[in-house]
C-alpha cells in the first residue's frame, strides 16, 4: 500500500525495471565517470511504452594544484522524437590559500514531440535553458568555513519563459520572464 503522504513522483509508474551500467577511471590528476541508464520508464501512451536511454559523462582534470577544470555532459532519448542534451563546463582557481574564484557555464536543450509542455520531461516545454555562474569564495580560517558571493544569470526559451517576474497579467496569472539574475551571499561550515 502507498503511504498517503507520498507524491506521485515517488511511485514507479509502470512496475518495469531500469538497467544501469557505470564505469570510472581515476588517475593522479584526472577523473572520468560514465554511466548509461535505459529502461521502460514512461507511462504507456497510445498503447506503447518507449524505452528511455540516458548517457552521463563527468570528467575533471587538475591542470595545476591551483587550477581545476571539469566537464559534465548528459544526453537522452526515447521513441517518438523526444531527446535532450545538457552540458556544463567548470573552472576553479585557488588564487590564495584563503581565496577561490570559480565559473560555471551550463545549458540544456529538450526536443519535445509536438512542442506540447505536457510531454516535457525536464524543462516544462521550453526548448532550452542556459546559465552562467561566477563565485568568489573566502576561507578566512582555512578549511571548515566558507563565505561566498555568487552571481548567476539564467536564460530560457522566449516562447516558454520559465522565471517569475514581478506583477501579474490582466487575467491574474503570474508574469513570466525568459531571463533572471540572482546574487547570493552564503556562509557554509563543515567538519
Amino acid at each position: 500500500p502507498l503511504h498517503p503522504a507520498k507524491a506521485d513522483f515517488d511511485v514507479d509508474l509502470n512496475g518495469k525495471k531500469t538497467l544501469s551500467l557505470h564505469g570510472s577511471l581515476v588517475l593522479d590528476k584526472f577523473f572520468l565517470n560514465i554511466m548509461y541508464m535505459g529502461g521502460d520508464e514512461t507511462v504507456k501512451k497510445d498503447g506503447r511504452a518507449p524505452w528511455r536511454n540516458m548517457i552521463d559523462l563527468v570528467a575533471q582534470y587538475d591542470v595545476h594544484p591551483r587550477l581545476s577544470l571539469a566537464l559534465h555532459g548528459d544526453t537522452g532519448f526515447e521513441k517518438g522524437d523526444h531527446m535532450w542534451a545538457a552540458g556544463a563546463f567548470y573552472a576553479r582557481v585557488k588564487a590564495a590559500d584563503w581565496l577561490y574564484l570559480a565559473g560555471r557555464w551550463d545549458g540544456i536543450y529538450e526536443k519535445v514531440p509536438g512542442k506540447d509542455p505536457a510531454n516535457a520531461i525536464l524543462i516544462l516545454g521550453a526548448d532550452h535553458v542556459f546559465s552562467m555562474t561566477y563565485t568568489l569564495e573566502l576561507r578566512p580560517i582555512g578549511d571548515g568555513f566558507s563565505l561566498r558571493l555568487e552571481y548567476r544569470h539564467d536564460d530560457s526559451d522566449r516562447h516558454q519563459p520559465l522565471y517569475f517576474k514581478r506583477g501579474f497579467n490582466a487575467d491574474g496569472s503570474q508574469r513570466a520572464s525568459a531571463t533572471q539574475n540572482t546574487l547570493t551571499v552564503g556562509i557554509t561550515g563543515w567538519f
